[in-house]
Formats: C-alpha cells, structure tokens, sequence
C-alpha cells in the first residue's frame, strides 16, 4: 500500500466553496474542465448531513503497470469514483474502484480547511 499527501489551494474561504464543491454541478464541469468528455454522472445526491456522488469514466491500462497486471485487466478499464462528504464536519472520503481487476481500489481521505 503506497500513501501520499496532495494538498489543492482555492482563493476562497472554506464556507464559499461548501455549496460549490457538494454539488451536482461541480462534479459534471469537473470532469470535462480536466479534458474528460466520457464521465458520467450516476449519482449526486446531498442532505443536511452528507453528500455523495458518484462519477464512472473509462481510462486506458497505459501507465507503468506490470505486464501481468495488464493482462488481468486489459487494454480498458472502467474507473468508478465515490466522493463522500460529511457536510457538517466537512471531511469525506474519495474511493476510486477500478474495473476490470482484482479488487483494485484507491482510497483517499480528504478535509476541507481554511
């Protein structure tokens, strides 16, 4: 298991981006902006205490990944991403599954600060 820390810096307070951030139209001009025509939105739903949405995009298996790996998984993959916010406490979760595989998954922890 490999962990690593990313850090993003918005020029607006924490309470200007909460609406912005935990919304459905975040997450369809995400993906697009990021040059990604091929994600669809599945889900986006938000209540007083939680946000959730979910987002599947189809990638290739072209990166630095072993030959075996390649083979179990092949050419195209489709990657599914969870993102999960505590509205209240605003800390959440990002969960990336990835499609064909052997239970590949990425897990992040993620925080909103000032």
């Amino acid at each position: 298991m490999k962990k690593q820390r990313l850090e993003h810096h918005y020029p607006f307070p924490r309470d200007r981006l909460v609406d912005f951030l935990m919304s459905r139209a975040f997450h369809e001009a995400k993906y697009p902006a990021m040059g990604r025509d091929d994600a669809e939105v599945l889900s986006a739903q938000r209540s007083d205490d939680v946000f959730e949405a979910v987002v599947r995009y189809p990638a290739t298996a072209d990166g630095p990944l072993p030959a075996f790996i390649k083979k179990l998984i092949g050419e195209r993959v489709s990657l599914t991403q969870t993102d999960r916010w505590d509205c209240r406490a605003l800390t959440g979760t990002i969960n990336v599954t990835i499609k064909p595989g052997p239970g590949v998954r990425i897990d992040a922890d993620v925080q909103l600060l000032d």
